[in-house]
């Protein structure tokens, strides 16, 4: 059995390696299905050890420091989807939309050529009509009709004059596609920077993918679109499937111990909304658990006004849990060291400017509705949990419950009362005019607007 194996293995690899030394539009009529079933097979396997090399080589290389990318759109896609969505877009869908753009043409059909010129045309026509007066718009789409009519009455010696020239320019036109199929997937390096020397690196970056097109082309053409399809989508799934059931979901990005602070980052695949996060910042120790980055910078950065820009928000997205330690005993300074460790590991920068903004003056107006949501006095620090729908803050005073909806509802508040106790506290999360009235009905806690000078930050990504 293995020897027949190795034999079929063998002549898989010939076939290919024949076609590619010499690409033709000449499908393999007479193949059973078992036999196709047993070419894709042996394919599959050529494909997923190519890929494996390369993803080895790019691994040595970000090892080394030539070239390193933070962000793969692909990596972004299975953070944002559940897995069956991850699946279906992936394994599915992805292929099938890159099979037909790429190699649907790969076939020679006078009718391509003909629906094309149409669709040409019309496009030429519209524009015309849009762009041009009218009678210069009718002008030129008779114009184009005249063009079609004597296109259909040579539609047969064209069609043959084409496919003569198909059949001398095919290895060029099979090797360009493969080409720019790969080139496309540089794209997906979101990072990438083409002035510098990862230039050089492109080879390698997409090498996996340009194999991909020659041998989904290669597929395609001696048995099908769908048998190159097929390949695609099971190329996809054994990487895919794997990663998404397997993977690690909590990763280490950061892991610091000083004489000053210690400080660990951790990344969760994921962002599960339904787990709930929690944050808490003290005088000399933070934490954050399941939180989005985004949350997180809010938090830190010491502004009454936050405004993150970030071209594609997929860092945003990312969930982290933090945790600090310092040996200094101040607020801000804990702030402050984060941050600057987080602005290197994320890339991103932060400047400040002052603006005029409301700000509310809070102070308690029914001491009784208040009383009713207060908590045994204890040493624990605040604690925060965040639904989809739902902000409830346990065990915080009237200066920490200020401190957090400052962050969720980006206001600015002013702790005017002189009350230390501590409360718990439920909000909806629908908007500051619901907020405003909660914090009056629910907890008898009266707001009172005013005109202030406040810092304005701005964190940009780079």
């Amino acid at each position: 059995m293995l020897n027949t194996f190795t034999s079929n293995f063998k002549q898989t690899a010939a076939n290919l390696l024949s076609f590619l030394k010499n690409p033709t539009d000449s499908p393999e009529t007479d193949m059973p299905t078992k036999g196709k079933v047993r070419e894709l097979f042996n394919l599959l396997i050529i494909k997923v050890l190519v890929a494996l090399v390369f993803t080895g080589l790019i691994w040595g290389i970000e090892k080394i420091g030539w070239y390193k990318n933070d962000v793969h759109k692909v990596e972004e896609m299975l953070r944002s989807y559940p897995i069956w969505g991850s699946l279906l877009f992936i394994v599915v869908l992805i292929p099938l939309v890159e099979e037909f753009v790429f190699r649907f043409g790969l076939k020679f059909r006078r009718g391509y050529f003909t629906f094309l010129l149409f669709v040409l045309l019309l496009t030429l026509g519209i524009f015309a009509f849009k762009m041009m007066p009218i009678l210069w718009g009718l002008g030129i789409t008779v114009a184009l009709t005249v063009l079609m009519v004597l296109y259909l009455m040579k539609a047969y010696q064209i069609g043959e004059f084409l496919k003569r020239t198909w059949t001398r320019v095919y290895g060029i036109l099979f090797y360009s596609v493969a080409i720019l199929f790969g080139f496309i997937h540089i794209f997906n390096f979101t990072d990438f920077d083409f002035t510098s020397v990862a230039i050089l690196l492109i080879p390698i970056l997409i090498g996996s993918q340009i194999w991909g097109g020659l041998s989904m082309g290669y597929m395609r053409v001696k048995y099908g679109f769908f048998w190159g399809f097929f390949l695609h989508a099971a190329h996809n799934a054994v990487f895919m499937v794997p990663f998404l059931l397997f993977i690690n979901q909590l990763e280490e990005k950061l892991n610091i111990r000083n004489e000053n602070y210690s400080l660990k980052v951790e990344e969760h695949f994921r962002y599960d909304k339904s787990a709930g996060s929690s944050s808490v910042i003290d005088t000399d120790t933070a934490a954050f658990v399941n939180l989005e980055l985004n949350d997180v910078i809010k938090q830190l950065v010491q502004a009454s006004e936050v405004s993150i820009v970030d071209n594609s928000e997929s860092r945003l997205k990312i969930a982290v849990n933090l945790y600090y330690k310092s040996k200094t005993a101040d607020v801000a300074t804990t702030q402050a060291a984060i941050l600057t460790e987080l602005q290197k590991l994320y890339k991103f920068d932060v400047t400040k400017a002052e603006v005029e903004r409301e700000m509310w003056d809070v102070a308690i107006e029914d001491n009784t509705s208040l009383a009713a949501h207060a908590v045994a006095m204890d040493s624990n620090a605040a604690t925060v949990i965040r639904r989809a729908k739902e902000l409830t803050i346990k065990n915080a005073n009237l200066h920490e419950l200020l401190t957090i909806l400052q962050s969720d509802f980006n206001v600015v508040m002013a702790n005017k009362t002189t009350d230390t106790n501590k409360y718990n506290f439920t909000f909806t999360k629908k908007g500051v005019a619901e907020l405003r009235s909660e914090l009056k009905e629910k907890y008898g806690l009266a707001l009172k607007s005013k005109m202030i000078m406040t810092q304005q930050a701005l964190v940009e990504f780079r």
